[in-house]
């Protein structure tokens, strides 16, 4: 009889500890499933409630990175995304957009925009990081399909049913926003915002000596002649991409009366990540991107070859992360009022000075990190040469770059 009973417990322990098994391996699969659901630890924010957003970008590199941050800012809701030409065709952008957007794990719709500027043309020069934009890095291929609705359409929409809450940061040109303006009028009391990287500060004035018997007009003609050369040259080594590829659509924006927030063209140059002889900071970068690791291979090749061939320098632009950040996080710029007027060279930026209202994102928060350093040659004693370490300033969004890659 006791055998018979201690066989029988034997037998109910069995089935406990099969059945505690079993329910440890669901539990374990639910907390899968929640760990595969969190996109990644939040990135730090000064927005206060909910704000949501349509992301209007060209599909480049530094655009998506924007996307893969703000799919980790809390309270942050981005609507969907709006394509259009710039760093590659109007197709091709699409395409990255639905593809990165899958391959992060979100639903945003992408609708379709402007293939060119208003007038028709491209702009001159027209960035292509590769054939794709993204240095011939592939992402995994999908079967979604953009929004039927024009990016217009799409826009306005959104606008309407967020009943004035809508914000919209601008990665690619003006164009798909001024034409929204166009076809729905009203659409500019229907945003609560627009965030874009444009403008300069004034170029300052040359000095050009009057020489002596020199008439008052020839002096003023050859200041003008050095001053339009010298803006030029300015223009040229500093360009504002947005003026550039369709400064009409960016005037629209601007002069239509929607709350502006601005990352002059000197704030997103800060956004550079590069590697010139000791000199790096885009390798820490770059060094742990985790998960988001496809997203920078063809990059990390294409450029470590450049560099083996001998260039001088390399680098990779993420301004895109600095437009973002102008609206979900005041604390990695200096931010003030200012206002924008117009130059010949293009829309100008005074903070706290006159124009067109607007917010200035004005200079980048500076930080430093043990990761970032170079080694600098310093005078020894009795004339040797000595390295010394220090540590390189960087932008405080490169680690939040770097929280992000880690935190998929």
């Amino acid at each position: 009889m006791r055998e018979r009973i201690r066989a029988l417990w034997r037998k109910k322990a069995v089935r406990r500890g099969l059945l505690a098994a079993v329910v440890a391996l669901v539990c374990l699969g639910l907390l899968w499933g929640v760990v595969r659901a969190i996109p990644g630890a939040p990135i730090d924010t000064t927005l206060t409630g909910r704000v949501p957003v349509v992301i209007d970008s060209d599909g480049g590199l530094d655009d998506l990175t924007a996307l893969l941050l703000a799919r980790q800012v809390d309270r942050l809701e981005v609507r969907g995304l709006t394509a259009s030409y710039g760093a590659v065709s109007l197709p091709q952008a699409g395409r990255n957009l639905l593809a990165a957007a899958e391959w992060m794990g979100e639903d945003w719709p992408v609708a379709l925009g402007a293939k060119s500027a208003l007038d028709g043309s491209l702009p001159a020069g027209i960035r292509t990081l590769g054939e794709n934009g993204l240095y011939g890095t592939v992402l995994p291929p999908t079967a979604r399909q953009t929004d039927p609705r024009a990016a217009s359409d799409f826009l306005y929409d959104l606008a309407v049913e967020e009943g004035g809450q809508l914000q919209v940061i601008c990665l690619g040109p003006a164009t798909n926003l001024a034409r929204a303006i166009e076809e729905h009028p009203d659409l500019p009391g229907l945003l609560a915002g627009v965030t874009l990287g444009s403008t300069r500060t004034p170029i300052p004035k040359v000095e050009v000596e009057r020489l002596k018997g020199e008439s008052e007009e020839a002096w003023r003609k050859r200041w003008e002649e050095a001053q339009l050369k010298h803006e030029q040259e300015e223009v040229g080594a500093h360009p504002d991409l947005l003026w550039e590829a369709d400064g009409a659509a960016l005037e629209a924006v601007v002069e239509s009366g929607i709350p502006l927030t601005v990352v002059p063209v000197s704030a997103l140059e800060g956004m550079e990540a590069g590697k010139k002889d000791r000199w790096d900071t885009l390798t820490p970068l770059l060094e742990d991107t985790g998960k988001a690791a496809p997203l920078y291979a063809g990059a990390r090749e294409y450029l470590n070859e450049e560099y083996r061939k001998g260039s001088p320098s390399i680098a990779m632009d993420f301004s895109a992360v600095a437009v973002l950040a102008a609206l979900v996080d005041e604390s990695a710029f200096t931010v003030e009022e200012g206002g924008i007027a117009w130059a010949r060279y293009g829309p100008v930026v005074n903070p706290g000075g006159e124009g067109i209202r607007c917010r200035v994102a004005s200079e980048l928060e500076m930080v430093t990190d043990e990761d970032y350093k170079w080694a600098k040659v310093t005078e020894g004693t009795e004339g040797t040469k000595a390295m010394e370490t220090q540590r390189i300033p960087i932008p405080k969004l490169f680690l939040v770059m770097e929280k992000a890659f880690r935190h998929w």
